[in-house]
């Protein structure tokens, strides 16, 4: 049920620039670092290059590491313009590789993605995209720890199916936006070839507001759902997790049906139906001529339910009703020269008591 997120309305996300699009530089290297309570120390790097080499090929690729794992992902991603007669504007087909491998000891198995996509994408309008899509994908399951829930086993499926979007999009800038709406919807059909047989549709949408004194306010939502069409269970590599960027003051998949038997089976089992929302304001604090310190304060809420059938884990038949969570928090970022420094402070006060929380998270990165 991932969601990949698309450039839609960023200038150089084509590759057919203007030229003086394309003498601005067009990649970035980042660096960074970050503190939970639960992960310890975490380390980040990533490499961004919208146009390598002039190839027209856009490349990301990141690795973050921490005493409790790793993960690596890699994709490679290129806009081929279209020329269809009788369209006042052309569309473009979007094609990416992408790899995405991880191993987490709070998970309990190592996780392994490789796939492809191809989405031909219409500009409607101003800020409106229509895309239809394939997607493919190989995906592994290994290294099952022995204490793990009999829900999760290793497994290798590959995926195959088509897909829907609609987009709407009229942020004022990508990155810490102060103006706009960004709206999407995504329907996904898997049973194309491939071993799996379902199909998805999710949701989000942001929109930011300025306020009074330069502050900025926003609400945002996530929503999905995925069903089985052949009776089979959902693989949980295809299933929802929540936590950590929200709702923060819980871990990643600190939330939502859990097989906990009380000794030495706790794994998150994640979710087939999942809801998430936030709403946050922030003011700049203190401003130089070197960079800014902005305040901020949120609330956010967020769900994860719904497995197939009656599943029966090491604890017994799983609960995976609907059960709200909901914190409220404060923040701090600086934004620097040399990059930025984040510190939030989440207080759960909805939960339950299989939940991890995770209050405190600092975080920093820079990019040049």
């Amino acid at each position: 049920m991932t969601l990949h997120a698309r450039r839609w309305l960023t200038p150089c996300a084509s590759h057919r620039c203007a030229t003086a699009c394309r003498l601005a530089p067009t990649g970035y290297l980042s660096f960074g670092a970050a503190y939970s309570e639960r992960y310890g120390e975490t380390f980040f790097a990533s490499l961004a290059e919208e146009d390598f080499l002039n190839t027209g090929v856009g490349v990301d690729a990141a690795a973050e590491y921490s005493r409790s794992g790793y993960r690596i992902s890699a994709n490679l991603d290129t806009d081929i313009a279209l020329s269809i007669p009788g369209l006042a504007v052309d569309p473009f087909l979007d094609v990416s590789v992408y790899l995405d491998d991880h191993s987490w000891q709070e998970s309990a198995y190592d996780s392994k993605r490789i796939g492809f996509d191809a989405d031909l994408i219409f500009p409607v309008r101003q800020g409106v995209y229509l895309s239809a899509g394939y997607f493919y994908y190989d995906n592994s399951i290994s290294n099952v720890n022995a204490n793990t829930s009999p829900l999760v086993i290793a497994e290798q499926q590959v995926t195959s199916g088509a897909k829907l979007g609609l987009h709407y999009e009229t942020l004022d800038t990508p990155v810490r936006p102060g103006n706009g709406v960004s709206l999407g919807l995504t329907a996904q059909y898997a049973g194309i070839g491939g071993d799996t047989n379902w199909n998805s549709l999710t949701a989000h949408g942001s929109v930011y507001q300025p306020l009074p004194m330069n502050g900025v306010g926003s609400i945002s939502f996530v929503a999905g759902q995925i069903r089985t069409l052949n009776d089979e269970p959902i693989s949980i590599s295809e299933r929802a997790f929540l936590g950590y960027d929200l709702p923060r003051g819980f871990a990643f998949g600190g939330i939502g049906p859990r097989d906990n038997d009380g000794g030495s089976v706790d794994t998150a089992l994640g979710g087939e139906t999942y809801v998430a929302a936030s709403v946050e304001s922030d003011f700049p604090m203190v401003e130089t001529n070197s960079g800014a310190v902005y305040g901020g304060v949120f609330w956010d809420g967020g769900s994860v339910w719904d497995l197939h059938g009656t599943p029966v884990g090491a604890s017994g038949v799983i609960d995976d009703s609907m059960y709200w969570r909901a914190s409220y928090g404060v923040s701090v970022t600086w934004i620097s020269g040399f990059g930025q420094v984040q510190l939030s402070w989440a207080e759960p006060y909805l939960s339950q008591p299989d939940d991890i929380t995770q209050p405190l998270s600092v975080s920093f990165s820079t990019a040049f």
